[in-house]
C-alpha cells in the first residue's frame, strides 16, 4: 500500500502471499490461534522440529496483526511456543535470501506489534535467537522461564546488525550498561 507521496503506507503495511512460497510452507501454518477467552487470543508458534521462521511466517504474522486490530474485543495476545526447547530459533536464512523483500515486511511488523494498541505478552520456555530476540523485545511484556529460557543474537558475533530493532530496544528495555553485559 503507498501513500500519496509514492511512499510505503506504514499505518497498513501490505502482506501479500506470494506464488513462489514452497507447498509445504503454504499449506500448513507456523502457528495456531486460540480465541477461546473473551479478549484475550493465545498464539502457539508450531514449525517443528525449531521452531524456525520462514518467509511465510512473517507474512502469516503480518495478516495476524491485521485480524487483531480489526477485532476490538481482543485487549491481550499471548505468544507462546509448543515446542518446550524452542521458543523461536530463528529466521531460516536460505529461503528468506529467495525472498528479500520479507525483510521489509519484518522490520514493519515489528514496529507494529511494538505500537498495537493490544497487549502483547512472549510466554518464552526454550532458546529465542536472532529473529525470535527480536520479536520477544517487540512485546510489551516478557516472561521467561528460569528453567530454559535462552536469548541471543547471533548476527552480533559475525558483524551483522540485526534487522528487527534488537539492538534498539534492549538498552531502552534494560539500561545500556545492562544491555552491553547482555
Amino acid at each position: 500500500m503507498r501513500n500519496a507521496n509514492g511512499g510505503k503506507n506504514m499505518a497498513n503495511p501490505t502482506y501479500d502471499v506470494h506464488a513462489n512460497d514452497t507447498a509445504i510452507e503454504a499449506s500448513v501454518a507456523q502457528f495456531s490461534i486460540d480465541r477461546t477467552h473473551p479478549g484475550r487470543w493465545t498464539i502457539t508458534f508450531n514449525n517443528p522440529p525449531i521452531n524456525m521462521f520462514v518467509p511465510s511466517t512473517i507474512v502469516e504474522l503480518g495478516a495476524l496483526m491485521t485480524d487483531l486490530e480489526a477485532d476490538r474485543s481482543v485487549k491481550v495476545v499471548v505468544f507462546q511456543s509448543a515446542n518446550p526447547e524452542f521458543f523461536i530459533a530463528h529466521l531460516d536464512v536460505a529461503k528468506a535470501a529467495a525472498r528479500p523483500e520479507v525483510l521489509g515486511l519484518w522490520r514493519e511488523f515489528v514496529l507494529h506489534l511494538s505500537s498495537t494498541p493490544v497487549v502483547s505478552i512472549s510466554k518464552i520456555r526454550g532458546r529465542t535467537r536472532g529473529i525470535g530476540n527480536e520479536f520477544v523485545l517487540a512485546c510489551d511484556m516478557r516472561f521467561a522461564s528460569r528453567q530454559n529460557a535462552l536469548f541471543g543474537n547471533p548476527e552480533v558475533g559475525v558483524g551483522l546488525v540485526p534487522g528487527g530493532g534488537a539492538l534498539e530496544w534492549l538498552p531502552r528495555l534494560v539500561g545500556r550498561s545492562r544491555a552491553l553485559e547482555i
